[in-house]
């Protein structure tokens, strides 16, 4: 297991790695187009809006970093998706104590999803020989 601490600190963004955004809208854009082949109309609305909150997310980033979020930018990637998640999770938890719909049920789906990338992280982290003592529970 790695050492996850969450008070420590990576760096800040650099390089010019692929801009991810429009990477996740082609992907967005085939997957509306195979909705639309099998006539699932209602599965291209909800991608559509999903495409539409990411791009209106993208301009919120830019306008506050002044960049798009990029691969290859120096930080871990699955770290911050993890942070996410964990931050997610709260929120999720949060909606769901002020008796807001699904808030707990999506909350620990993103508990699975942060179980399977803390064990990516984990095997990234092997395979680089680092070998961080576990974490208690």
């Amino acid at each position: 297991m790695i050492n996850y601490d969450p008070k420590k600190k990576q760096p800040m963004p650099v390089g010019n790695g692929p801009a991810v955004e429009p990477q996740v809208l082609m992907y967005l854009k085939v997957k509306i187009e195979d909705a639309l082949e099998h006539d699932d109309i209602d599965r291209a609305n909800q991608l559509n809006y999903a495409a539409d909150d990411i791009k209106a997310r993208g301009r919120m980033g830019f306008e506050k970093y002044k960049s798009v979020l990029r691969a290859n930018n120096g930080r871990d990637q699955l770290l911050d998706l993890l942070e996410e998640l964990y931050d997610g999770i709260q929120y999720g938890f949060a909606a769901g104590l002020e008796g807001k719909g699904l808030g707990t049920s999506i909350a620990m789906q993103l508990v699975e999803f942060a179980i399977r990338v803390r064990e990516q992280l984990d095997t990234e982290y092997e395979a680089k020989n680092i070998s961080p003592s576990p974490r208690p529970l």
